[in-house]
């Protein structure tokens, strides 16, 4: 079992065909592992990789985090029930994230249980840290259409922008909500102001900043001080000699995080160590953002079953290594707090403890 079997190739063979003969992120080992355990445990996944027949260490390394999720995992109590889910497709990426936190939690040396029982409900997992239980709830959310509609509006104003400044080095950040209206205001103002490091406040839509892009490198942020968690895209042109850059921003208007922390409440018990854990690998900056979101929500009078938020985002680098980028928020006001302990364990991860 294992690359033999699946690819029916030697190591090297299978660097310089499925890798395109660039050193992966990733060993024979990890490769061998990994292969052996989608064999036994997730086989449709192995079939769909061979149909879509991609090649590149950013192929095949979903592929590899994959399998040694689950042969680092299906050993637990409760694996198959959470294996029966990843093999439902509208219930497979919040699986997957489950096994990613138990995956984590195995790595600090605790065994997790998986979908443990707990005064009538079933959660995600559950660990034992200085004879106490901590239970999890994790929760996968991805880029709502709403917003998947602002991002593409958003990116068409830059795209606009850009051939209408050529040579410019171009920063909005909207006040107003992006549509037909704004944009077209945006575009007319842009093409009729000079080179400036004035940045220009258009009343009701927003700032905008107008520099020679053979005088300027990297984005700035034109968005005022009391601006909230922001969003953006970014487009660059380089035609000839002549380069254009455009960064188009906004504040965050979502109400996202305090409609997952009243959503998920219900799943605690006020008596217990609470953690819930957000894989934010689907949301665009997601992990920079929702800090921002959660925090205020954690006070003494709500959400105080919730004894801490972990925040995940996991990103491909070019070598096909899965990286994991951790940040921790310790809620003051619960009913429960979390053991010390767990709190150093986790500061073993590099993560970043909000403040």
């Amino acid at each position: 079992m294992g690359l033999t079997s699946s690819f029916k190739i030697t190591w090297p063979d299978f660097v310089a065909t499925w890798c395109l003969n660039n050193a992966p992120g990733f060993s024979y080992d990890d490769v061998d592992t990994a292969f052996s355990a989608l064999e036994r445990l997730w086989p449709e996944r192995l079939a769909e990789f061979f149909k879509w027949n991609a090649k590149g260490a950013a192929a095949v390394g979903p592929l590899v985090h994959y399998g040694n999720l689950l042969g680092s995992c299906e050993r637990l109590r409760g694996f198959e029930r959470v294996l029966n889910r990843i093999r439902i497709p509208s219930q497979q990426n919040a699986a997957l994230s489950e096994l990613r936190l138990a995956a984590t939690l195995m790595s600090l040396g605790y065994q997790p249980e998986l979908e443990p029982p707990l005064l009538g409900r079933v959660l995600d997992a559950v660990i034992e840290v200085e004879s106490h239980p901590i239970y999890f709830e994790v929760i996968s959310p991805e880029i709502s259409d709403a917003r998947r509609k602002e991002f593409a509006l958003m990116l068409d104003l830059a795209n606009e922008l850009a051939k209408g400044n050529l040579g410019s080095h171009l920063e909005v950040f909207l006040t107003a909500e992006i549509r037909p209206v704004v944009s077209d205001a945006t575009l007319k103002f842009a093409r009729a102001t000079g080179f400036s490091a004035r940045v220009w406040e258009l009343p009701g839509i927003g700032f905008l900043r107008k520099q020679e892009a053979s005088k300027v490198s990297g984005l700035r942020d034109v968005a005022p001080s009391t601006a909230g968690p922001i969003i953006g895209v970014a487009h660059a042109t380089n035609e000839g000699r002549l380069s254009t850059v455009v960064g188009v921003n906004t504040e965050m208007r979502d109400d996202r995080a305090a409609r997952l922390l009243e959503a998920e409440t219900k799943h605690f018990s006020r008596a217990e160590i609470n953690v819930l854990a957000i894989d934010l690998s689907r949301i665009p900056r997601g992990v920079d953002m929702f800090p921002q979101l959660i925090k205020p929500r954690l006070q003494p009078g709500i959400n105080r079953r919730f004894s801490g938020v972990l925040l995940f985002f996991d990103s491909l680098i070019g070598s096909g290594f899965v990286d994991t980028e951790w940040k921790v928020i310790v809620n003051p006001n619960a009913y429960r707090q979390i053991p010390g302990s767990f709190i150093q364990s986790l500061s073993s991860l590099q993560a970043k403890f909000v403040t």
